[in-house]
C-alpha cells in the first residue's frame, strides 16, 4: 500500500509567500511603533536654556532607524533615539549630572506610549495579513 501526495509544491509556495508577509508585517508594525514613541519623545524633549546657541534643538534630531535584526535572537527591532551629533547630550539631560538631577523624559517617554505602541504594532500586522 503507498500514499501519493500531491500539492507539496504548492504547499511550499503558500507558505513561502506567508513567510514573506510576515515579515514585512513585522517591519511595519516595528516601524509604527516606533513612530508613536519618536512622536511622544519630541513632545517631551527638554529644550535648551541656550539662548541663540549654534547647536541643533534635541527636539528636532530625534530619529528613528530603519528595521535590524539581533543576529543572536534574531529579534526585528527599530531603534528611537538621537543622532551622534546629539546624543551625548541627552546622557546628562536623562541621567544628570552632580549639579542637574536627572529628568528621565525618555524613560517616560517609553512608559507612557507602551500600550499606544502596542495598539499601533497590532493595526499595522492586522492591515499586512488580512
Amino acid at each position: 500500500m503507498s500514499v501519493k501526495i500531491t500539492g507539496v509544491n504548492e504547499i511550499i509556495e503558500a507558505l513561502s509567500k506567508k513567510e514573506s508577509d510576515i515579515r514585512k508585517a513585522t517591519n511595519k508594525a516595528n516601524t509604527a511603533g516606533a513612530k508613536v514613541v519618536a512622536a511622544e519623545l519630541e513632545r517631551t524633549v527638554p529644550k535648551s536654556g541656550i539662548i541663540g546657541s549654534s547647536l541643533p534643538s534635541l527636539k528636532d534630531t530625534v530619529s528613528i532607524s530603519n528595521n535590524k535584526t539581533n543576529k543572536d535572537t534574531m529579534q526585528s527591532y527599530v531603534a528611537v533615539g538621537f543622532p551622534k551629533s546629539t546624543s551625548y547630550r541627552i546622557h546628562f539631560v536623562e541621567f544628570g549630572t552632580i549639579k542637574q538631577s536627572p529628568q528621565g523624559f525618555m524613560e517616560k517617554a517609553v512608559q507612557t506610549t507602551a500600550n499606544d505602541v502596542q495598539a499601533a504594532m497590532i493595526a499595522e500586522v492586522k492591515k499586512v495579513l488580512r
